[in-house]
């Protein structure tokens, strides 16, 4: 008797084949995609949270701080705006400013130095030690300049990666 073979059930190599490269492209095809968001994300985010930007707001909020409590009465700003240095009250009770801030580059950074000041002028006092902080690194330009009771800061800072120019302006309140 003869019978007809049974035909078995089951993919053949061909259909295999193609199932396998479809995977492969839909695989690859996710994975660019995936790569290309990561980089983009990496990217931004230090566009928004890296060195440069960071030192940037630090040295704006810090000088803007700075400036806003000041007096009116006097402010110093360098003949090539090279450094700004303003005085302030330690406290409401004070009857003179009392305290300075001078804000000065040094070395590719902005820096901030803190101090008293001697009673009634307005010199440095001198068994004072004023504090000094560096706001911001990698500052390739700056000056200061004012313009009546408002005073300006203009900043580069280029790490190598990103730049950035930030441009501050405050106003000094205080009488």
């Amino acid at each position: 008797m003869n019978r007809p073979k049974a035909r078995t059930s089951g993919f053949t190599i061909i259909e295999m084949s193609v199932s396998i490269l479809i995977l492969t492209v839909a695989i690859l095809s996710v994975t660019g995609l995936l790569a290309n968001s990561q980089h983009a994300y990496n990217r931004m985010h230090r566009r928004v949270l890296g060195e440069v930007v960071t030192d940037a707001e630090v040295a704006r909020r810090v000088f803007d701080n700075a400036v806003r409590k000041s007096s009116i009465r006097k402010c110093l700003i360098g003949e090539s705006g090279e450094y700004a240095e303003v005085y302030y009250y330690a406290d409401a009770g004070s009857a003179e400013p009392d305290r300075y801030e001078r804000f000065y580059f040094s070395g590719g950074s902005l820096m901030v130095q803190k101090g008293a000041l001697e009673p009634g002028t307005f010199d440095h006092a001198s068994g004072d030690n004023p504090s000094v902080v560096q706001l911001a690194r990698n500052v390739t330009s700056g000056r200061f300049v004012q313009s009546g009771i408002s005073l300006r800061m203009y900043l580069t800072l280029d790490n190598g990666e990103d730049s950035l120019s930030v441009t501050c302006s405050s106003t000094r309140h205080n009488m």
